[in-house]
């Protein structure tokens, strides 16, 4: 088993993005109107349980991503599934990969 999915296994973290990230997207994307952010495609590589992810989703950005752990994917739409109403979501698994 690799050490991330030990850790996705044994505790839940990163409910939200750093600050950093949040001023990054806020400085470079934020004047941009929704619809106009959609048809920016982000690949998140390490989305983890999905901090940034959830926080890009909220955002309107058209978002990818790919982890090691299955657990932390699965943490992720779990996630996806309370806050956003997954369905939503076209195509989870074509989105977020092991």
């Amino acid at each position: 088993m690799n050490v991330w999915e030990k850790i996705h296994q044994e505790r839940e973290w990163g409910k939200y993005p750093n600050e950093e990230f949040v001023r990054f997207i806020g400085r470079y994307f934020f004047n941009l109107g929704k619809d106009e952010r959609k048809k920016i495609k982000i690949c998140e590589l390490g989305v983890g349980q999905g901090a940034n992810v959830w926080f890009l989703l909220r955002e309107n950005f058209d978002v990818y991503g790919i982890d090691i752990s299955s657990t932390a994917l699965k943490k992720l739409k779990r996630r996806l599934e309370m806050d956003y109403n997954i369905t939503s979501l076209d195509n989870f698994e074509n989105r977020f990969k092991v």
